[in-house]
């Protein structure tokens, strides 16, 4: 069984049933991850696909140098931080602010 660096290296080289390996085995701790940070499964699921399109459009940068999982945490963690940021905001909207 490959390492999640040897699947990204595949990736990088365009061989797609590495990154669906790759998916598959992080799909569910990023998931529960995200849940963790969100409180929303359905966010959830969302950033879990934004999160592997990063990891699919960054194969070619990645460097084998720290852990795959903190750096695929980091992406996800990351984006959920930016979705919160927006939620935050959003409530501090006037709805009438459009009415005028």
């Amino acid at each position: 069984e490959l390492d999640d660096d040897a699947l990204m290296a595949r990736t990088a080289q365009g061989q797609e049933v590495a990154f669906h390996l790759l998916v598959r085995r992080w799909e569910g701790d990023l998931h529960r991850f995200l849940v963790h940070m969100l409180g929303s499964p359905e966010e959830a699921e969302d950033l879990v696909q934004e999160t592997f399109i990063k990891v699919y459009r960054q194969a070619r940068g990645y460097r084998a140098e720290g852990k795959f999982r903190s750096w695929v945490l980091r992406i996800a963690g990351n984006l959920a931080r930016s979705r919160l940021r927006r939620r935050s905001l959003l409530r501090w909207i006037p709805f009438e602010l459009g009415s005028h």
